[in-house]
């Protein structure tokens, strides 16, 4: 019987120890998960409900491929509203509308060159084929790009100097519009003939493309509520093409194109392809606290 009691006893006092242990455990983990719910990401402190507007002014600088003859605006000034809404100290959400001025450029050509359009062949301006009616042509090409479209990214923020000055990025989508018209003036004179041939000939392109977004930048509140940004922004405007079916020699007059009178070594398409483009600016921002 003593046996048996002091096996029971012994028994008992083991299961009272891992009882007391796990307990323990359960308290600790408790007080850890505890402490992670105050002081970590997780914080209540750091959940918080704040939207906010603003407007970003911008330089974005798109290059243009097979483009030896740079006959596109590089660099568009924007100008960008934006709302947004933090949902955490660390992350929110923000969408913004981007517009760009109509970059305008200017291009002149003279016989001595040998232009090349939208990613197309060389445009022979002089040629001395019959040496009793040598022609030559000059061109004068005038064009307008404008960027404009939607974006829409999860923001992140890195406070480095208590609330008042914070590291930030933003991740997402844009829907871009990239519209380019063009303009020819075309002046063409036979030397030796003393005629000549003059036209003006008008395109539009245009294309439409959801792309990838990044942008990184630096904010700085200047008051409660007020505040500015410095950022550059990166978007994968390479996806963007646009196409044509009609190529230059097809713009020209009839009565020249039937006279040969200006020759394009080329294939019948258009193509305007730019490169990933990135922007550069400055911001204002309105936050309700």
């Amino acid at each position: 019987m003593r046996v048996a009691s002091l096996f029971k006893l012994s028994s008992a006092a083991l299961l009272l120890s891992v009882i007391g242990a796990g307990a323990l455990a359960f308290s600790s983990t408790a007080v850890a998960k505890d402490q992670f719910f105050q002081d970590g990401f997780l914080s209540e402190v750091n959940w918080k409900v704040e939207p906010y507007i603003g407007a970003d002014a911008m330089t974005r600088v798109m290059r243009y491929k097979d483009e030896p003859t740079h006959p596109f605006q590089e660099h568009l000034d924007t100008f960008q509203p934006f709302v947004g809404v933090r949902l955490h100290k660390y992350f929110g959400i923000e969408a913004g509308y981007q517009q760009s001025e109509k970059g305008t450029k200017e291009r002149f050509f003279n016989p001595n060159e040998t232009p090349v359009f939208f990613g197309g062949g060389p445009m022979r301006l002089q040629d001395s084929d019959d040496p009793l009616n040598t022609w030559f042509a000059r061109l004068d090409l005038n064009t307008t790009t404008t960027v404009k479209g939607w974006n829409i990214g999860l923001m992140g923020f890195y406070p480095i100097c208590k609330d008042k000055t914070e590291l930030f990025a933003k991740i997402g989508y844009s829907n871009l519009d990239l519209d380019t018209e063009y303009r020819f003036n075309s002046t063409v004179a036979v030397t030796i003939a003393g005629s000549g041939f003059a036209g003006v000939d008008y395109g539009n392109l245009h294309d439409n493309e959801g792309l990838f977004h990044l942008g990184l930048g630096i904010k700085q509140a200047f008051s409660h509520n007020f505040g500015g940004r410095v950022f550059i922004h990166f978007e994968k405007t390479a996806r963007l093409r646009l196409d044509s079916q009609t190529s230059i020699v097809d713009q020209m007059n009839d009565a020249a194109a039937a006279l040969g009178i200006l020759r394009v070594d080329r294939s019948n398409v258009i193509a305007v392809r730019p490169h990933n483009s990135w922007s550069y600016g400055v911001g204002l921002f309105y936050t309700w606290k």
